[in-house]
């Protein structure tokens, strides 16, 4: 007698076996069954965990193992790692250059128009709090320039590795900042 077993997912073997025992306890057959084959799928990660058996009177058992799931999961409580703050970071910074970049175009546009109207935006333009938010919106640009190269070479495989992974999340963060100080300077 033999117990064709179709393992539809990919997971430990320890834990395999275990669910293997389990279906076939709750088998009604004899007993004396032998697993073969198992086919596992390969790259996919499973949610539940479900095997199905065909004994040999045709019946079809099946053991669905779930996983443990957090129930109202806060999302200010998790702790991201700083490569996925960079990310997140990419996102937000990429979002806010393309609404921006209209206002931005408009604003050049008009100080090219008459030499008045260059005059006017160069006496808003040189109010500290503009100067602030020129230098956020040059944050923004420059982060996303350098997360964007971070994001290229991981694409290109170079860096995914957990301490590169933190190492360049880490370089993108402090160029952005120190390439802002410069400007900064600069413009002060």
């Amino acid at each position: 007698m033999r117990l064709l077993a179709v393992i539809r997912c990919v997971g430990q073997y320890q834990k395999l076996s275990t669910d293997v025992a389990r279906a076939v306890q709750h088998c009604g057959c004899s007993g004396g069954h032998e697993t073969s084959p198992l086919q596992l799928c390969p790259g996919f990660l499973p949610v539940r965990r479900t095997l199905s058996f065909i004994c040999n009177q045709g019946e079809r058992v099946s053991s669905t193992v779930a996983k443990p799931r957090p129930k109202h999961l806060n999302l200010m409580q998790i702790r991201l790692p700083i490569p996925g703050i960079i990310s997140i970071m990419h996102r937000i910074s990429g979002a806010l250059l393309f609404l921006l970049l209209p206002l931005l175009l408009w604003l050049f546009q008009a100080s090219l128009e008459s030499p008045a109207t260059f005059a006017e935006f160069r006496a808003v333009v040189t109010h500290p709090l503009m100067k602030l938010v020129l230098l956020g919106l040059l944050w923004g640009y420059l982060h996303h320039l350098f997360a964007g190269l971070r994001h290229l070479f991981l694409d290109l495989d170079i860096g995914t590795e957990l301490e590169m992974a933190r190492l360049t999340s880490i370089i993108v963060l402090a160029a952005g900042i120190v390439l802002t100080l410069v400007a900064g300077v600069a413009l002060w």
